[in-house]
């Protein structure tokens, strides 16, 4: 899946597979607002970003997730990357682009010199029991779904400096795992969409604090 779930949501994510765990899970126990908050990751790299001022380089960035409970087993996502020139290696810089994937279904796409704001669909995590994650107890397995970013397919933007195609924010369907541990959210490793994950993901992309 080409949104990134683990790396975006993944976005980057949010892709993980290797594994199985407990599939179990009880609608009337809250398995997921352990989760629920602002968390963001610390500055990394991706070339689903391309910095225009510098021969299309990959730019950095930040991912920032909020995420809400739907219900008992659901959590919504909003998705928000945060990006910067690709020479800004540690985000400190001027934001050059705002991308968000606010997990709405209003059908609604805007886009201007600073940002794109898309609402087709929702990013959500449904609990999908617990994890087997070797020096991760009380990680738990989730089902993914991601909105794509544009209804075009295959479609350019340039926002500001930034520019980015919509064939890298399709959307779709993915298994992860989440890990808490005090206030850093961490994901499950990304190898496919077929089965949970069974190692964490330690890259900084999969790896987010509570602000």
């Amino acid at each position: 899946m080409k949104n990134h779930i683990a790396t975006i949501f993944a976005i980057s994510v949010l892709a993980a597979c290797g594994g199985g765990g407990d599939s179990s899970s009880s609608s009337g126990t809250d398995n997921v607002s352990k989760y629920v908050g602002t968390w963001k990751t610390a500055c990394w790299t991706s070339s689903i970003y391309k910095d225009t001022s510098n021969s299309n380089a990959s730019a950095y960035l930040t991912r920032t997730f909020v995420i809400s409970k739907a219900s008992n087993s659901k959590l919504s996502v909003s998705v928000t990357d945060t990006v910067y020139a690709s020479t800004d290696t540690g985000c400190t810089g001027s934001v050059e682009a705002t991308i968000t994937r606010t997990g709405q279904n209003t059908g609604t796409f805007t886009s201007n010199s600073t940002s794109i704001t898309s609402s087709l669909g929702e990013n959500s995590f449904t609990y999908a029991g617990v994890a087997s994650i070797t020096g991760a107890s009380g990680a738990d397995n989730f089902d993914v779904v991601s909105a794509a970013l544009s209804s075009t397919s295959n479609a350019t933007f340039t926002v500001g400096n930034i520019s980015l195609n919509s064939s890298d924010f399709t959307g779709g369907s993915a298994k992860t795992a989440l890990y808490l541990s005090g206030s850093t959210l961490q994901l499950g490793q990304s190898t496919g969409n077929t089965n949970y994950p069974t190692a964490l993901n330690t890259t900084a992309s999969a790896i987010f604090t509570k602000q």
